[in-house]
């Protein structure tokens, strides 16, 4: 399973990747949604299963970088698992989360994130 974690701050990249390597993933990291973006698309259908996207990042944000990539014309852009990875704990309104699956709050909590790949199959 290959991870795409989204994150500008390398200490919050370094926690999140540590807290999910439990799960024997493989981790692609960007630095912003622009970089998202472009690694989504490049990358082959279905060959990334979940995103944890920061909110606030230089560049695109998260929330436009979701938007962006369910709007792309292949088939995995609309079920790719993505989830805001975010200490933006007000994002919780309806419309905020519409391009994600839901929200991991930083720090990250174990549990949640063991829901996040039990719910995948793994």
């Amino acid at each position: 399973m290959r991870v795409l974690v989204v994150e500008d701050n390398d200490f919050s990249a370094e926690l999140i990747s540590s807290a999910i390597e439990r799960y024997q993933v493989d981790i692609v990291r960007a630095k912003n949604g622009d970089e998202a973006l472009e690694l989504f698309k490049s990358s082959a259908v279905g060959e990334i299963s979940v995103i944890f996207m920061d909110i606030i990042m230089q560049g695109m944000r998260g929330d436009d970088a979701a938007k962006h990539i369910r709007g792309l014309d292949r088939e995995d852009a609309k079920t790719v698992k993505i989830y805001a990875a975010t200490a933006w704990h007000q994002m919780e309104t309806q419309s905020d989360l519409k391009d994600f699956n839901g929200i991991i709050k930083k720090p990250f909590d174990q549990e949640e994130l063991k829901n996040v790949f039990e719910s995948m199959g793994e």
